[in-house]
């Protein structure tokens, strides 16, 4: 590929620049393909390519930011220790060199790898998405502009990493909680008005089998009690408003009782009392799992 790009260079800089990205064109596309070959070795040598290519093309590489990623963010999770490094090493790359014009490009993956089943993807995925708000917030500071509106943006992103400082993986743990310590001053404050994001997730992850069940129903167990005078009534709130939005969703129903049932079990006796909680079961025929419709609603 190298050969390729410097033997024979054509004379004038714009002729050299256009037959560049000739072979840019022609070439990324293999290069891609290699990274995901079932040889390790050959795999690591390509992913490889990507460590030097942003630099040399700057701008001229964003069309191949997506490919990239698309290729890239799944040896994260790779069984090679020295490919997930190096992997991690391409997407922070890709985070400095273009995080800024290409935010939503880059977050979208790596949001979405902070729930993943691996241990190793959610470790990675939490390097980088602490990565790129600290990118973010350099960048408001150094425009001297305030840094408040980037966390209110990406709410579902900090609610992610307080239910990642209960995960099963005591490397995600300190990750998430320096990452939380790095961005949030006030825990009871930001909880509250996070509510609709940690509850989403959690309702939807902690029907899940494996390691995102677990963490949901260790995450409940944790800080719901710790703060539970300040949001318990936030959290039932929005748990009758996701109640009436998914009425006809059992997956969704069975996770909201499922969280009701995790609060029930920790809350301390006089917060239990305080509410009124009918479950009426119900199979269904179509999922063959059963589900729980319920009221909830202050005594």
């Amino acid at each position: 590929f190298f050969f390729l790009m410097i033997r024979r260079p054509p004379r004038s800089t714009q002729s050299r620049s256009s037959a560049a990205s000739d072979v840019y064109k022609r070439q990324v596309p293999k290069i891609l393909a290699l990274t995901r070959d079932s040889r390790p070795h050959i795999r690591e040598s390509f992913i490889g390519v990507f460590v030097f290519l942003p630099a040399i093309l700057n701008e001229s590489f964003d069309p191949y930011i997506k490919g990239v990623l698309d290729h890239v963010i799944e040896s994260l999770a790779d069984d090679n220790e020295n490919i997930r490094n190096l992997s991690l090493r391409v997407n922070k790359i890709l985070i400095q060199k273009f995080g800024l014009q290409r935010k939503e490009l880059l977050i979208a993956p790596v949001r979405e790898g902070l729930l993943s089943n691996s241990w190793k993807k959610r470790h990675s995925s939490c390097v980088l998405m602490t990565e790129m708000l600290d990118v973010l917030v350099k960048d408001a500071k150094r425009n001297k502009e305030p840094v408040r509106p980037i966390f209110v943006e990406h709410s579902d992103v900090l609610a992610l990493f307080h239910i990642l400082k209960y995960d099963v993986s005591e490397h995600i743990r300190l990750q998430a909680n320096i990452t939380w310590k790095m961005f949030v001053e006030n825990t009871p404050k930001e909880l509250k008005r996070l509510i609709p994001h940690l509850m989403n997730v959690l309702v939807e992850i902690i029907t899940q089998e494996g390691d995102l069940g677990d963490i949901a129903k260790i995450c409940i167990t944790a800080f719901v009690p710790k703060y539970a005078d300040q949001i318990l009534k936030e959290i039932l709130g929005h748990l009758i408003k996701l109640k009436e939005q998914y009425e006809d969703n059992s997956n969704m129903l069975n996770g909201i009782c499922l969280t009701l049932n995790e609060m029930a079990r920790s809350l301390p006796h006089y917060q239990v009392t305080e509410l009124s909680l009918i479950h009426i079961s119900e199979p269904t025929r179509l999922l063959s799992i059963s589900y729980a419709v319920f009221c909830l609603k202050k005594k």
